[in-house]
């Protein structure tokens, strides 16, 4: 049901639509700023700073295909529907034009609110019309005549207005919470950087030694786990879960796994169980990420480890399990495991068992380490807190996207003296 004052309507009767200049590789580099199908990706909205791109091209053709304020910018081609005809809106007067890959839809009348486009976009009803349409098997392509097919809601301008101001009082809060995020996470890389190598010392320990061992020194096991059978349908009674090879991806343990059919007995003889004061290791992965690794602060029940990760378990001693695991996750002990992975193949690369008990670590005293941890741990609660905060206003923002744009939710505008 459309809500009272709100129209559907066409694309093609809000836009007419052109598809950009086609450059040669030879006039990149220089000239006018140029906007490409990356820049459409990254922003759904687009000023002259934004673009990076430039490329040389005579007036005639920056006449031709100038962008102005308002215009909306689509991907006509991508890797998957899915991404196909995602939308950005130009605000801004500097003359910049767009390339061959994007459909630049430029208004026909003032139906649409420059900025409330920004958001009517994204709704789901519309982003699912326009992967329907697209076509093409290896690449999704999406073509102006289809483009046009596509319906969007419409409210009344004054509404559109207002829904915009909302949701821009949204976008500012969570562009806040991101900067507060940025700034945590690079003062906990920088203490990781001065603490763990030694060129900054807590209060306390400035004349203590530090003792240099091997990380073999200090394992007790590193187990992999095995490889799995995800062939037969999942059923109550031998459901286990195993971890994706991605759970350290982004430099700390997360949870995430497949779920998989297996003997329970086969289970506990030869699985690796994830188990609390350990660390995960991915073992063979892509170049970027083989040697990856976090810390598990809790026991997993029936969660387990597939062939390419390995459980590390250090001398028991929580704190020094906790002070290594920081270690292993600093920029250069990362920089460190990709470098001395090996493998044939560009798109994986292998540790061995050997290399990673043979790299060296300068170790402090038991007290220090304690010390050390209970600051890298402040400073990366507040990296998490910081995080869900994010999450959550994203979260709430996209809610809220939703009800707007439907007509579920209704604003209240206030009409003209």
């Amino acid at each position: 049901m459309v809500p009272e004052g709100w129209k559907n309507r066409k694309l093609s009767e809000l836009y007419e639509f052109k598809n950009g200049f086609n450059a040669d590789a030879s006039q990149y580099g220089e000239g006018t700023k140029f906007v490409n199908v990356m820049d459409i990706f990254r922003n759904d909205t687009l000023t002259s700073d934004l673009v990076r791109g430039e490329v040389a091209v005579p007036l005639k053709s920056i006449e031709a295909y100038a962008l102005r304020y308002g215009d909306v910018l689509f991907n006509r081609t991508s890797e998957v529907p899915k991404e196909i005809a995602f939308a950005s809106v130009y605000l801004d007067h500097d003359p910049i034009i767009f390339g061959g890959f994007v459909i630049r839809g430029r208004p026909i009348s003032h139906s649409i609110h420059a900025p409330f486009a920004r958001y009517c976009f994204k709704a789901p009803s519309v982003r699912s019309e326009k992967v329907r349409r697209a076509q093409g098997g290896i690449r999704a392509n999406i073509g102006q005549q289809d483009l046009g097919k596509v319906e969007l809601l419409v409210p009344p301008l004054p509404e559109q207005k207002k829904i915009a101001e909302i949701l821009g009082t949204w976008d500012r809060a969570i562009e806040v919470a991101e900067k507060q995020l940025k700034n945590a996470e690079a003062q906990k890389r920088a203490l990781m950087q001065h603490l763990l190598t030694g060129t900054h010392r807590l209060k306390g320990f400035e004349g203590s030694e530090w003792k240099t061992v091997k990380l073999g020194d200090v394992l007790v096991s590193m187990e992999a786990g095995v490889s799995v059978n995800s062939q037969d349908t999942p059923t109550k009674c031998n459901e286990i879960g195993v971890l994706k090879t991605s759970c350290v991806s982004s430099g700390k343990f997360q949870s995430s796994h497949n779920k998989v059919v297996s003997d329970q007995k086969e289970v506990v003889r030869v699985r690796v169980p994830v188990k609390a004061d350990t660390i995960v290791m991915s073992r063979m992965n892509t170049p970027a990420l083989v040697g990856a690794n976090g810390y598990v602060d809790k026991d997993h029940d029936n969660l387990y480890l597939p062939d390419r990760l390995w459980a590390l378990t250090i001398a028991p001693n929580k704190t020094l399990c906790r002070w290594v695991a920081f270690w292993l996750s600093s920029p250069p002990t990362r920089y460190m495991l990709s470098a001395i992975a090996t493998g044939t193949s560009g798109s994986m690369k292998n540790i061995t068992k050997e290399d990673v008990r043979s790299i060296k670590l300068e170790l402090p005293s038991l007290d220090e380490q304690t010390a050390m941890t209970e600051v890298l741990e402040a400073a990366e609660q507040e990296v998490n807190h910081l995080s869900l905060q994010v999450g959550h206003l994203r979260t709430e923002k996209r809610a809220l996207m939703q009800q707007l744009l439907t007509g579920k939710k209704r604003v209240k505008v206030e009409e003209a003296a």
